[in-house]
C-alpha cells in the first residue's frame, strides 16, 4: 500500500504521479475490500486493514505509506486533473468501507461517519508511525477504532447474555 510518488516529472501533460496514484487507490480498495470479506465483523476487517497497512509500511523500511496520502501532500492543488482523481479515491474508499460496515452490522445511519473515522484514523497513524519508523501508532488506531465500530454494532449473535 506504499508509493514514493515524490518526484514525478510530466510527460505529455500527465505526471507518473497521476498514473502511480490509480495503482495505489485501486491497491487499498482492493485491501479494504479483501478485509471484509475475511472477516465477520467490522472491527476485525477494520484490525485486518490496518495491520496490513502497518505490515507494508514497516517491511518498506517506513519509506512508503498511502499513495494517496503522498501524492495529496506532495501534489494538491497543482492540477485540477490530480486534484480530482485524489478526491475520486478518497471517496470510492469511503464508500467500500461504508457499504462494508452496514454489511457488518453497523446501523446505516452511523456507517457514512464511522467509515469516515476509519479512514481519517489510518492516514493519520500511518503518517505518525513513518514518521516514529514504528507501527504502535497504527495499533492504537485500530484499538480505537475497533471499539467504536464494536459499539455502533452493538451485541452479536455469538455473545450470549450472562
Amino acid at each position: 500500500m506504499g508509493f514514493d510518488c515524490a518526484s514525478f516529472p510530466r510527460r505529455e501533460g500527465r505526471t507518473r504521479g497521476g498514473e502511480a496514484l490509480g495503482v495505489g487507490a485501486d491497491l487499498v480498495g482492493k485491501t479494504i475490500a479483501r478485509a471484509f470479506e475475511r472477516s465477520d465483523t467490522a472491527s476485525g476487517a477494520i484490525r485486518w486493514w490496518y495491520a496490513k497497512s502497518g505490515s507494508m509500511l514497516a517491511q518498506s523500511g517506513y519509506r512508503l505509506g498511502c499513495p494517496v496520502a503522498t501524492v495529496a501532500l506532495e501534489t494538491a492543488h497543482t492540477s485540477e486533473a490530480l486534484t480530482t482523481a485524489l478526491a475520486s479515491a478518497v471517496h470510492r474508499w469511503l464508500d467500500l468501507l461504508a457499504v462494508g460496515l452496514r454489511a457488518k452490522g453497523v446501523p446505516a445511519s452511523d456507517a457514512d461517519d464511522l467509515a469516515l473515522v476509519c479512514l481519517v484514523q489510518i492516514e493519520g497513524a500511518l503518517l505518525v508511525a513513518r514518521v516514529l519508523g514504528d507501527t504502535k501508532p497504527v495499533d492504537a488506531a485500530a484499538d480505537l477504532v475497533a471499539a467504536l465500530l464494536d459499539a455502533a454494532a452493538g451485541p452479536t449473535n455469538d455473545v450470549l447474555p450472562a
